[in-house]
């Protein structure tokens, strides 16, 4: 009992740190423009919130989180939850060459295909049950997915296809641009992904 309050000290401590390091980077980043009109809606606000405030998570998780550790689940889930704005304009993103910051920096990765503005909710939602995901057996429930929607199925996919070609954790993966996180978190992120793009994918019973 008393190794398991210790571990649950260090991870929070940890958890704050890399938010305390997000944030910071953040306001070193040039300002990012706002998202396609009409949009910013579609970021539920308070909901994030609670996802932010059940930070680090539990160490117990289900499904393709469980096999990874507590540490890279953590990590990951800060990095989104942290950035998760960010992440959103990106995702959304109607520019084929420049990214989501004001001054007009030429996008990375020219030959991802970004989720078209109109499924901007479905964005969010992948967003946030990843996060809940990594989070491990928290108390807390995010949209879940019909399949018998295919506007949702379709927009999950698009989403979940995004993000794992984007997401970076090796230096060299994009020259020029920095990782989104570790190697452990990346993959504790890649596994919750492949999962929810699975879900997408399957169809209704």
């Amino acid at each position: 009992r008393k190794e398991r309050v210790l571990l649950m000290t260090e991870m929070s401590h940890q958890a704050s740190k890399l938010a305390f390091e997000c944030e910071r980077s953040d306001r070193l980043k040039v300002k990012m423009v706002r998202s396609p009109p009409g949009t910013d809606q579609w970021i539920i606000v308070d909901r994030w919130e609670r996802l932010a405030a059940l930070l680090p998570g539990i160490e117990e998780a289900d499904g393709a989180a469980a096999p990874h550790s507590h540490h890279a689940r953590t990590e990951a889930a800060t990095r989104l939850i942290s950035n998760h704005e960010g992440v959103f304009r990106d995702t959304i993103n109607p520019s084929k060459t420049i990214g989501i910051c004001e001054g007009g920096r030429p996008l990375s990765q020219l030959e991802l295909s970004r989720v078209h503005p109109s499924d901007a909710r479905y964005v969010d939602e992948v967003l946030r049950e990843t996060a809940r995901r990594l989070l491990g057996r928290v108390d807390v429930s995010e949209v879940q997915l019909d399949p018998s929607s295919s506007a949702q199925t379709t927009g999950w996919g698009r989403t979940v296809l995004f993000l794992l070609s984007r997401l970076q954790s090796l230096p060299d993966e994009v020259p020029g641009r920095a990782p989104d996180m570790s190697c452990k978190a990346a993959l504790a992120m890649r596994a919750v992904l492949n999962e929810l793009g699975c879900l997408a994918l399957s169809k209704p019973t």
